[in-house]
């Protein structure tokens, strides 16, 4: 009768092999992440402005106090505020009380809005009006549209550039 030694562990030369096997996926992996980086980090922000701009609508509506939020360029900012200065102007002032302040991520800004940098949602939860901010990489690949509908305060994002969006 033959016995079979118990074999444990692995061996060196296994080892190696398996880390040469890694190291040829990583090299092929890498080039495809760093063109994917951008779209992620473009998609991050678009999902940062629907938060705020979904919560501005819902602080509006349980406090029966208009928010809103305002675009700068410049900066490439966003800021939710409550419209406590003067409601009745229906934009952002110094006098308004800020809730949140973001700064876009690097390599990601706002192209454009059709708000004139401020869109505001009323006790009832309706928008001033209705528009759209767009959202891109540095290099212009990825364009992220946001669209606003007045009557309902609805938002939602889609991937393209108004006019040739991807659902």
């Amino acid at each position: 009768m033959c016995r079979i030694r118990d074999q444990r562990g692995v061996t060196l030369v296994e080892m190696v092999i398996v880390s040469v096997i890694i190291g040829i996926v990583a090299a092929m992996a890498a080039p495809t992440w760093l063109e994917v980086l951008p779209r992620i980090r473009a998609k991050s922000e678009v999902r940062a402005m629907l938060s705020s701009l979904r919560e501005a609508r819902s602080l509006a509506i349980s406090t029966r106090v208009p928010h809103g939020v305002n675009f700068d360029y410049a900066t490439n900012e966003f800021t939710l505020f409550a419209d406590v200065d003067n409601p009745a102007l229906q934009s952002f002032s110094a006098g308004d009380s800020i809730l949140t302040h973001s700064e876009l991520d690097h390599g990601v800004s706002i192209c454009y809005d059709t708000f004139a940098g401020t869109v505001i949602f009323q006790a009832d939860g309706s928008a001033t009006n209705s528009g759209q901010v767009c959202i891109s990489t540095e290099d212009y690949m990825f364009y992220y549209t946001i669209d606003i509908l007045a009557s309902t305060g609805r938002v939602r994002a889609d991937e393209g550039y108004p006019g040739y969006v991807v659902h």
